[in-house]
């Protein structure tokens, strides 16, 4: 490392002097002889307080406690009661787990979260949510209980009116006396990444965990983070001065019985457990600027014909829904080609790197630029050839035609828009066409199915063979999927009417082994009698019977697989 060990320990020493000149007169330490800090206030539902604030990632890690640590959570006949562990987890049992929505702290993620925060210079720590507690609070027979049970006082003190800003000092004493104790209500796991981090900092090691937060064998080195992720050695040592927000809310409120204060943290605790929000999978593939296949996906639809934004056409790719609208005319989803990304490389051993953070629930790292644009070119000759399939060039001639010139093609027109190309023929799609490769799903298989290929150990399939023959089969009206002639009935399709078809993306899989076989006469992963097999239930009409694509209906040993397209 650029910085040694030994130097970061001596920069320690000047770091209470930094901080003061960092914070300036906004921020008060925590840790001041006064046990007070300048806060923001602010009121929770009932009228009870809570209280914002800012401290360095250092102090939240020696000073802020897990929620289970938590005698409101540990007392009460044993109600809420440890998980057989000194880490901080609540056990979930019948009588709390209406109360309790938290899931148990996984001590093996701490790794992870820790080198995230050191290593990716954009990090992102959201707000942590704490409650501040004394020691008279679990004390039934302390002084500051009346003779009802009731809080005489909160569990801080607001001591006065700050003259020069809006804020107010909250008193809580000085910290590692005893006066007061924090526990994170939300960001328990952020909590314990942020403690990795800093002990990575102090030590320069960090002993891995396992879920319940005992200690393996495997001791990662702080030198190994570094040059494994190109990051710069004071860039990664500044994290431990780094602000995180605060909001804090007492752990009684004057008034306050001990089982009423305990039924609103726990609440609390259950609310931001319950109500947290992922993001979609549409902006999370727009935003993210780590994961390999999101970026791959991004920089295809900004480059390939068939998919980028231009003016004289409607957008071809949403990049918000999961999803595709009923009369949309756009063409897949963002979304949708960040797993077909996925897919198509799954089985090329060159990009064995990429899927590990997701096979693993850590973070991945940004991916390597050269490799990036491999896989870039890669997929993008994947849709190139896509977009020369004669149901994609019917779109384009079509979009390309006058007002005046499209209602002159009308009736048996070949060319189409997308949302007629896409849905099932009806009174609001008259001209409906269902075919395969404009529903999301199907466009899915076919990256499985042609990455499957390609990327054959044994006898692979070039991408130019492959499309030569599905434009055959598009020729043909191959991917009509209400055609019971064609394999995708039943398969990604049900229903026999018009008006009941209904998609199902349980047959993803499946469609794209029909595909492999049908392009190959071979299949990953399942013999031909298998594929035969799942084939028949899938186009299953009664116990024992299947819809053979002649439109019989014959008895499962008799359905035959779909006819090789060479």
């Amino acid at each position: 490392m650029n910085t040694s060990l030994d130097q970061h320990f001596a920069e320690k020493q000047k770091k209470e002097q930094q901080e003061k000149e960092f914070y300036g007169e906004i921020y008060q330490s925590l840790t001041s002889p006064e046990g007070t800090i300048e806060v923001a206030v602010g009121q929770m539902p009932m009228g009870k307080p809570f209280f914002t604030l800012q401290a360095t990632t250092e102090w939240i890690a020696n000073n802020v406690k897990l929620a289970g640590e938590m005698q409101m959570f540990n007392q009460e006949e044993g109600k809420y009661k440890r998980i057989g562990n000194d880490y901080g987890n609540i056990e979930i049992t019948s009588e709390n787990v209406e109360l309790i929505k938290q899931r148990p702290v996984d001590f093996s993620r701490e790794k992870d979260i820790a080198r995230y925060l050191l290593t990716h210079p954009f990090h992102n720590l959201p707000d942590v949510v704490l409650v501040v507690s004394a020691p008279w609070v679990d004390n039934a027979t302390s002084p500051n209980w009346d003779k009802d049970g009731r809080a005489l006082l909160d569990s801080c003190e607001l001591v006065e009116i700050s003259q020069k800003t809006d804020k107010v000092l909250l008193k809580l004493g000085k910290s590692g006396s005893g006066d007061y104790t924090l526990y994170a209500l939300d960001g328990q796991h952020r909590l314990i990444g942020i403690r990795g981090a800093i002990q990575m900092l102090e030590n320069g090691v960090l002993t891995e965990k396992d879920k319940l937060g005992k200690a393996k064998n495997t001791v990662h080195e702080l030198d190994e983070w570094i040059e494994e992720s190109q990051v710069s050695s004071s860039d990664v040592l500044k994290f431990r001065i780094e602000r995180v927000g605060i909001k804090l809310t007492p752990a009684v409120c004057k008034g306050e019985t001990w089982e009423e204060a305990t039924q609103r943290i726990a609440s609390i605790f259950k609310a931001f457990n319950t109500t947290s929000v992922s993001i979609p999978k549409g902006p999370a593939a727009a935003m993210d600027k780590d994961d390999a296949f999101a970026i791959t996906a991004r920089k295809v639809w900004k480059v390939s014909t068939l998919l980028k934004d231009t003016k004289d056409r409607s957008a071809r790719i949403s990049p918000i829904t999961n999803t595709v609208a009923l009369k949309s005319t756009v063409l897949t989803t963002l979304a949708t080609m960040k797993q077909m990304a996925y897919d198509y490389f799954s089985n090329n051993r060159q990009y064995a790197d990429w899927y590990k953070p997701v096979k693993r629930r850590t973070m991945p790292q940004a991916p390597n630029t050269d490799l990036l644009e491999e896989a870039v070119d890669e997929f993008k000759l994947f849709w190139d050839h896509f977009a020369e399939l004669p149901s994609m060039v019917g779109i384009e001639t079509w979009e390309n035609l006058s007002p005046l010139q499209q209602l002159a093609t009308t009736p048996n027109r070949e060319a189409k828009n997308v949302a007629e190309m896409r849905n099932f023929k009806s009174t609001k799609f008259p001209d409906g066409k269902s075919h395969m490769l404009f529903r999301p799903i199907g466009q899915q298989a076919l990256a499985i199915a042609v990455g499957s290929l390609i990327n054959k150990v044994q006898n692979p399939m070039s991408i130019d063979k492959i499309f030569d023959l599905l434009n055959e089969y598009d020729n043909k009206n191959g991917f009509c999927l209400t055609d019971q002639k064609n394999p995708w009935w039943g398969v990604l399709v049900k229903g026999y009417e018009d008006t009941s078809y209904t998609m199902t993306t349980q047959g993803v899989s499946l469609a794209a082994k029909l595909l492999e076989y049908m392009l190959s006469g071979d299949v990953s992963g399942v013999t031909v009698g298998e594929l035969k097999e799942q084939f028949a239930k899938a186009r299953q009409n009664k116990p024992g019977t299947a819809i053979d694509l002649q439109g019989k209906e014959l008895p499962f040993d008799q359905i035959q697989l779909p006819q090789r397209l060479v």
